[in-house]
């Protein structure tokens, strides 16, 4: 979903403990990761952030190399 001039609803991302942790944010679309890209840095053991849009795809790869979601608080 846009906000506003090229931002879009974002999420940084990092792996801990074998499992996707995500923190919901905006930023430009420009400045987002592809999913190629965002599993090289995370492979890495480094943050980045990921387009909203992207996320169901960044998801499903990780899940296919073993790294779980983080469950939902609640």
């Amino acid at each position: 979903m846009a906000i506003s001039g090229g931002v879009t609803t974002a999420y940084l991302c990092r792996i801990e403990s074998n499992a996707l942790r995500v923190s919901s944010t905006s930023r430009l679309r420009s400045e987002c990761a592809t999913v190629d890209h965002a599993l090289q840095i995370l492979a890495r053991g480094e943050r980045c952030v990921v387009a909203g849009a992207d996320m169901p795809t960044l998801r499903y790869r990780l899940r296919v190399a073993g790294v779980m979601e983080e469950p939902a608080s609640g």
